[in-house]
């Protein structure tokens, strides 16, 4: 399982510095762009389902009747978002000048709808991991294949897209396959169970909407103020920055459904020593080795990206303490809302802070890495009070 994690968390740095050596600045730039609009798209669809419906399948584990309408409704729900999505993306791209450089924003659309019907909230439900590891395994190693194998020149950088949705389609159809195989189908919602997941996810998609907006929004705010050059080399330093933090990702997505039930903070407390620990060690090996590791990978004209994820290193013991303080611990004592209070104060410090950028002329790579600095320490304040009031209330 080792062996699986370690290509799950590798690939797409594979396909970073693959591409990097392929293709011109700007047209890596595009690529970034379209990559962080995905993203941002995805999460629209997942609507908090993620959160929410996770937490449900785990209450309602033995009454598969119900699960398959959760699962009916979800489904029936991220198609219609998705093609709001569409109608809003393509309004927005037929209004860009160059048509050219639209149909790669275009063809995002593919891997949008394919990543954003993901069911892996279910399995995360009923606490089959090794189902998502697997599937997701073998869906980044045909996209890294494929990437290496079709694009070998400059302009070939329109097949990404394809790519990454064809990977897409292909992990979503062994999710359904999975399904069936555990004895669960696709059930056509009752009003009831409909109007549940779309009332009471709503505010976990707001939540979810705030984080992605502060942690994806510097890269389509240079694609808007800045130039391609500069969404290049800030998104390599970023893409190295998400893939670091994937670590503690699938330890939080289990560990909510754990702690739903189970309700014990010494595990949490323990967690939150040994994530800390390694997370700080790993970064002060980054920042004295990277430096040499990155002039070995990457082309001389991306070397601004060392200094920019020098910044983002700083983050990183933040980030992973902010997820742990976030919907595991709010599980244990039933504050899920308190929780998404904490990503609005986020995003209010991050759209505060883009907005002094702007007013000031100050737009640059650095300054947006900074400002990922300080909207985590700002949140992680923040639930750091939360949980310092939550032990007083149940003392």
């Amino acid at each position: 399982m080792g062996i699986l994690q370690l290509i799950n968390y590798s690939s797409p740095i594979v396909i970073l510095i693959y591409l990097t050596k392929v293709l011109s600045t700007e047209n890596y730039g595009f690529i970034a762009l379209s990559i962080s609009i995905t993203q941002y798209s995805v999460v629209l669809m997942d609507y908090g389902f993620g959160i929410y419906a996770t937490k449900l399948v785990s209450m309602y584990f033995r009454d598969k009747n119900k699960i398959n309408e959760i699962l009916g409704s979800v489904l029936i729900i991220k198609f219609i978002i998705f093609l709001l999505i569409s109608l809003v993306l393509s309004m927005i791209l037929l209004c860009f000048e160059s048509k050219i450089n639209s149909y790669i924003f275009f063809l995002s659309l593919i891997p949008i709808f394919f990543q954003g019907l993901n069911v892996e909230w279910f399995f995360l439900g009923i606490e089959k991991m090794k189902v998502i590891t697997i599937n997701v395994l073998i869906g980044r190693l045909l996209i890294v294949f494929l990437t290496l194998l079709l694009i070998k020149k400059n302009n070939q950088y329109i097949f990404f897209p394809l790519i990454t949705g064809f990977g897409q389609l292909i992990i979503f159809s062994m999710y359904i396959i999975q399904i069936y195989k555990n004895g669960y189908w696709l059930k056509f919602p009752s009003k009831y169970i409909f109007n549940d997941l779309l009332k009471n996810s709503f505010t976990f998609f707001l939540s979810r909407l705030s984080v992605i907006t502060y942690t994806n929004g510097g890269t389509i705010f240079l694609g808007y103020f800045g130039n391609t050059y500069q969404v290049g080399i800030f998104s390599i330093s970023e893409q190295i920055y998400k893939a670091i933090q994937t670590i503690i990702t699938p330890i939080s997505q289990a560990l909510y459904p754990f702690l739903v039930k189970e309700k014990k903070i010494r595990i949490w407390l323990k967690l939150v020593a040994v994530s800390l620990f390694f997370s700080s060690l790993l970064c002060i090996l980054l920042f004295i080795f990277f430096p040499l590791i990155f002039r070995i990978f990457f082309e001389p004209k991306y070397l601004k990206s060392i200094e920019l994820l020098n910044i983002f290193l700083i983050a990183i013991p933040l980030h992973i303490l902010n997820v742990l303080m976030g919907y595991p611990l709010s599980a244990i004592y039933g504050k899920e809302s308190s929780t998404n209070k904490t990503v609005f104060f986020g995003v209010f410090i991050f759209l505060l802070s883009i907005f002094s950028l702007v007013i000031s002329k100050n737009i640059s790579t650095i300054n947006l890495a900074i400002i990922s600095v300080i909207v985590e320490f700002s949140v992680l304040g923040l639930r750091i009070v939360q949980f310092f009031n939550f032990k007083r209330k149940n003392l």
